[in-house]
């Protein structure tokens, strides 16, 4: 049925289904419950479930059978493949970034993921010439310093895995280093406050932080760093800001201003 919100004309069941995937957008791999989900959009559990069915059936969720919570499938990757082909990422993130150098006085970066690395396709440097000059192009490891430690635990199983058994983590520096419990502690504190940080130990007197940008369906796509010479105390503030750009940034790559607000069945 076609329902008028202002001067739009609106499918309510389109409607519906796109909630639902914003819903599922912003869950972790570990998923989402129907009862969660009902909440969140303002449906009724049946209806999100004859949803989830449909969007199953094209593969763009996926349910564990264990846990019964539900994700984004592999096949909402062509469509996000689509929208990167046609997109500017750097006209997108360019604004973002001189706001973020502004502020901060420092040189912000846009780092995409690109296998073990993640090179930097945007840059803008701070007004009073602070931060760090990084060339475009410049590829880091995908472990190294505050982006490696905001990054590791969002990449694959896989991944992590061969990069501890090669002993290629670069969180403290160019010097490999090896995986302790004190460090895997370090990295999920990172991931559970959203940035990481690194005081120093990359480049001396110049410190960093870092936050993730998700793909639509939770894999990371790439880092919002910042680097600059803020003092200590601040640091965790700045994590919190670079967390906010970060999100805001993803945003305007997907497209998603959609209000998750409740719907009238």
């Amino acid at each position: 049925m076609e329902t008028q919100m202002g001067q739009r004309h609106v499918v309510s069941a389109l409607e519906q289904g796109i909630k639902v995937l914003f819903c599922l957008r912003k869950a972790g791999r570990e998923g989402l419950g129907i009862s969660h989900i009902a909440k969140a959009v303002g449906l009724h559990r049946s209806r999100v479930l004859y949803i989830l069915n449909t969007f199953a059936l094209y593969g763009l969720v996926t349910r564990d059978s264990k846990s019964k919570r539900y994700r984004l499938g592999p096949g909402i990757l062509p469509l996000s493949r689509k929208v990167l082909d046609d997109l500017d990422i750097r006209a997108l993130a360019s604004p973002l970034l001189k706001e973020v150098a502004t502020n901060l006085n420092g040189t912000a970066l846009l780092g995409l993921v690109d296998g073990d690395y993640l090179l930097i396709v945007e840059r803008e440097r701070s007004p009073l010439g602070i931060g760090m000059d990084i060339k475009l192009g410049h590829r880091f490891h995908i472990t190294a310093g505050a982006h490696g430690k905001a990054l590791f635990f969002h990449l694959e199983e896989e991944q992590r895995r061969r990069l501890i058994d090669a002993k290629r983590l670069y969180f403290f520096g160019p010097v490999a280093c090896s995986m302790s419990k004190d460090l895997e502690n370090q990295l999920l504190e990172a991931r559970q406050k959203g940035f990481g940080i690194d005081k120093g130990e990359m480049a001396m007197g110049v410190k960093a932080v870092a936050a993730p940008i998700f793909h639509l369906d939770q894999r990371v796509y790439g880092a919002l760093i910042v680097y600059g010479g803020f003092e200590e105390e601040f640091l965790e503030e700045v994590g919190q800001y670079i967390l906010k750009k970060a999100s805001q940034l993803e945003s305007s790559i997907w497209g998603l201003t959609f209000s998750t607000g409740g719907v009238d069945e």
